[in-house]
């Protein structure tokens, strides 16, 4: 029964988000699926990206990033840690739709000072007399006026770098869905441990054109060596 839930979950989000399903995302959904049951449904397992390309016949690393990213910024998909390149694995947990999210715990608030409590709805059960529904809240976010005024994060400054960012998704065309913000607000937790860390790459997303939220690019900056001025005289030429 657990396999049916997940499928339900994943049509229920197709037919909200026909832009964004396509034959691409379910096949790389529904791999990864078989891949859990496989597994016996465990909390967390390793995903390779070449193990599922090859699964779904996926030539090109870029479509199958482009496709499972639409599918974790969805939140059908969550993943735990990130890999590094396409040759290492993700950590990754499976979404059951069906089922309603615990509120979240205020302890894990305080790791990140201007974090705030969500205040979105993923999931409400609706209860009738003689069964019992459920409705999953995606409201997509397609205006700059639907994000502004919003406290996603305690900080002001942090805040204000956020909405900015969700405005410029918006701009793309990314819409964004609850689920989809607190995503984004998971990452920011995982990846910036200080506010200066969040408003450089909440910068370096805006700046890159990204839709997404990824670790500090911190590239080594090497000194050029000095170099020498070659003279005759340094060679040994006697000056005529």
């Amino acid at each position: 029964m657990i396999m049916f839930d997940y499928f339900n979950g994943f049509w229920n989000w197709a037919a909200e988000h026909p832009a964004q399903h396509n034959p691409t995302s379910t096949a790389i959904y529904f791999y990864i699926l078989s891949i859990a049951n496989q597994l016996g449904w465990k909390p967390e397992f390793n995903l390779s990206s070449t193990q599922v390309m090859d699964g779904c016949s996926i030539a090109n690393y870029k479509t199958y990033k482009k496709h499972f990213d639409i599918l974790v910024e969805n939140g059908l998909i969550r993943v735990v840690r990130e890999s590094k390149n396409q040759y290492t694995s993700n950590i990754i947990a499976m979404v059951n739709f069906t089922k309603a999210l615990p509120k979240q715990d205020q302890s894990t608030t305080e790791a990140l000072p201007m974090q705030a409590q969500s205040t979105a709805h993923i999931h409400k059960t609706i209860k009738t007399n003689k069964n019992i529904k459920t409705n999953t809240d995606r409201r997509l976010y397609k205006t700059a006026e639907d994000v502004k005024g919003k406290e996603y994060f305690k900080d002001a400054e942090v805040n204000e770098s956020f909405t900015n960012f969700l405005i410029e998704r918006i701009a793309r065309k990314k819409y964004p869905t609850d689920l989809a913000i607190e995503t984004l607000q998971k990452k920011m937790r995982d990846y910036y441990k200080t506010k200066a860390e969040a408003l450089e790459g909440i910068e370096q997303s805006i700046s890159n054109g990204w839709t997404g939220l990824f670790e500090l690019n911190k590239k080594q900056s090497f000194k050029q060596p000095e170099q020498k001025v070659v003279t005759r005289a340094s060679m040994g030429v006697k000056m005529q």
